[in-house]
């Protein structure tokens, strides 16, 4: 079992930590959201996923042009995003999540950490939290809402943003580990 030294935020608290597993992104983070507004597998749908490529390590390459949108209904949404996350339709046993994710060639402060909650018609309750990324291993620990505030689904996982000004580039990274469950790992402080 691999182990990695770490920087990482818990409550916008900063740790340092040694951290064992090994986990691969594509199978934690099972569904890849992009622009326009489309929803993918990595597994069955890796030659139609534009933002997103499956490197041969089963890690995520995440490379977004800038000023490109989400589009919904004709209708311009937010800037331009790529979600990679699970999806969870069922209170976790413990009432929390343990998000890792190990991420490597932040560009600039572009990519965070995620849950986004949603009612049971799929609308976007609003209720969302996020941790700001930073090269290395990052950590999110939240709690599961499910069955509260009209909460049907959540989606854990991370956000990578475009940029708004073609000057600055792709927003590109690589998440090469992720460990998602309703317990932490050993290593996983809380304070």
């Amino acid at each position: 079992m691999e182990s990695t030294t770490t920087n990482c935020f818990i409550d916008n608290k900063c740790c340092k930590t040694k951290i064992p597993y090994n986990p691969r992104p594509i199978e934690t983070l099972n569904n890849v959201f992009e622009p326009p507004f489309n929803r993918y597998n990595p597994v069955l749908d890796k030659n139609k996923i534009k933002y997103c490529k499956v490197l041969s390590d089963n890690s995520y390459l995440v490379d977004i042009p800038p000023r490109i949108h989400l589009v919904h209904n004709c209708k311009i949404v937010e800037q331009g995003n790529v979600n990679l996350y699970r999806e969870y339709k069922e209170k976790t046993e413990s009432g929390y999540y343990y998000l890792q994710a190990e991420i490597n060639h932040i560009i600039k402060n572009n990519v965070k950490l995620f849950v986004k909650r949603f009612d049971k018609n799929y609308n976007f309750v609003g209720k969302i939290e996020y941790v700001e990324a930073v090269e290395g291993v990052n950590k999110l620990k939240a709690k599961c809402e499910i069955g509260n505030f009209n909460i049907c689904y959540e989606q854990v996982g991370i956000q990578v943003f475009c940029y708004d000004k073609e000057i600055d580039g792709n927003a590109i990274c690589i998440i090469n580990k992720v460990y998602l469950d309703d317990k932490p790992l050993s290593g996983f402080y809380l304070f």
